[in-house]
């Protein structure tokens, strides 16, 4: 059932519909809940999500909660679900996220709703061109849409914002250092992801290996954040690069 929403909103927002059939949380999926959860706050918003997703535990308590199995491409019930929400919710806009709610997504052009189609990666775009406009998180994935042939005025790039975390004192600071084995002078390149094949973590190392141990006197050092099945094949890289102690 849908779920009651703060009032009153802002009349000039759009309203907005956002579909994702991921079962599991991962980057975009976290992105989705962010932007959902933010939108909620000024305008009417709703989510269609799978029933037994884990991100419906963590949607934000001002969505309208929609469902559908979302299941495939080939899901036709879902296909339905999806146009009678439109039809009943009438959104300004629909964002889908990623290839399978992309899919099962079709509205027609020159009407209310606006099909917007967020990509977080360089993939073949058979199953989104039917949208109407697309979101890329990068510069670099907009360039591709549009040598793809999509048409430039209707790509836009949206980064993946985060929520900003409070400032460390200087003391905390030094402890986490510490705790880390990672010098007080120190520069330190973060990168921060899932350790999968598809996120060049293994570049990244290969790349940080080239650079000197120190720059000016202090010491470089690659702090790498995440979990993921690449885990322990980087650890075993960066010894072979011989950087394991930075």
């Amino acid at each position: 059932m849908p779920m009651p929403m703060p009032q009153p909103f802002d009349p000039s927002a759009p309203k907005t519909l956002h579909i994702i059939g991921s079962r599991k949380s991962g980057g975009a999926e976290r992105f989705f809940l962010r932007l959902a959860g933010a939108l909620s706050q000024r305008a009417e918003t709703a989510s269609l999500t799978a029933p037994g997703s884990d991100l419906n535990a963590a949607l934000a308590p001002g969505l309208v909660r929609l469902h559908a199995p979302l299941a495939g491409v080939w899901d036709l019930w879902s296909r339905w679900r999806i146009r009678q929400a439109v039809n009943h919710f009438q959104p300004d806009i629909v964002q889908t996220y990623m290839g399978r709610a992309t899919r099962l997504t079709h509205l027609p052009r020159g009407g209310k709703t606006v099909h917007v189609a967020r990509l977080g990666g360089y993939y073949n775009l058979k199953g989104y061109r039917h949208a109407h406009a697309w979101v890329g998180n990068t510069r670099g994935i907009c360039d591709y849409l549009v040598q793809q042939g999509l048409p430039a005025e209707r790509v836009f790039h949206i980064g993946n914002f985060v929520d900003i975390p409070p400032r460390l004192d200087a003391a905390e600071l030094s402890r986490q250092r510490l705790a880390m084995g990672i010098p007080a002078t120190a520069r330190v390149v973060l990168g921060l992801g899932r350790l999968h094949p598809n996120k060049g973590f293994a570049d990244l190392l290969d790349a940080f290996a080239r650079l000197p141990g120190e720059i000016g006197g202090q010491p470089l050092v690659l702090l790498m954040v995440g979990d993921g099945p690449l885990r322990d094949s980087l650890k075993r890289q960066a010894e072979s690069l011989a950087i394991g102690d930075r």
